[in-house]
């Protein structure tokens, strides 16, 4: 929230008030996974779980973030009894990333494969060199999750041609390792 041209924030009398007001909420809840197809996630381009939220959100859970010890999971999308969770690794969704550096930003897309996400980019347009087992952030820019925590590494970058590079990107928390998450409303 404050920026590093310090344009949004005065002085520290603004900042303490910010702080006190209390309307950036980040108390969580917790969720037992209801239901995930295995096989699915390890073959298919549909990637859902779905989780039982132990909690009492008044806004309800949908576009909530869901996480695991190791990091983000996935968004809720849907509430019936059990929430539905779009994975990061689902076709249809979209994670925008960014380096360490803040000089490269990408909209990874689910592969369709098990802890993969993919980034394709022009490199005329972004020259920052990216190296296998660099590091990737959320860049806070999508509304959905806060900047600036880790998903994955480049595991694999794939010059396609001169307009067109493509990262795989191996995330770091995986739906498969636990059966206890954490919900946060952002």
């Amino acid at each position: 929230l404050i920026s590093r041209e310090n344009i949004f924030f005065k002085d520290q009398e603004i900042i303490k008030k910010a702080y006190d007001d209390s309307k950036y909420n980040f108390k969580y809840d917790l969720a037992q996974l209801r239901s995930i197809n295995p096989n699915m996630y390890k073959c298919c381009d549909k990637h859902r779980m779905f989780i039982e939220v132990y909690g009492a959100s008044k806004h309800g859970y949908i576009e909530s973030i869901v996480f695991n010890s190791s990091g983000i999971i996935g968004q809720v999308i849907d509430k019936n009894k059990f929430s539905e969770v779009l994975l990061l690794t689902d076709t249809s969704h979209s994670l925008p990333i960014k380096s360490e550096s803040n000089e490269f930003f990408c909209n990874a897309n689910g592969s369709g494969r098990a802890g993969i996400i993919i980034c394709s980019y022009n490199p005329l347009v972004w020259n920052e060199g990216i190296n296998i087992d660099q590091v990737f952030y959320t860049s806070g820019l999508g509304g959905i999750y806060p900047k600036d925590i880790k998903i994955g590494y480049t595991k694999s970058i794939e010059q396609v041609n001169s307009t067109m590079t493509v990262l795989e990107i191996k995330l770091f928390a995986n739906p498969l390792d636990e059966n206890l998450f954490g919900v946060l409303k952002y």
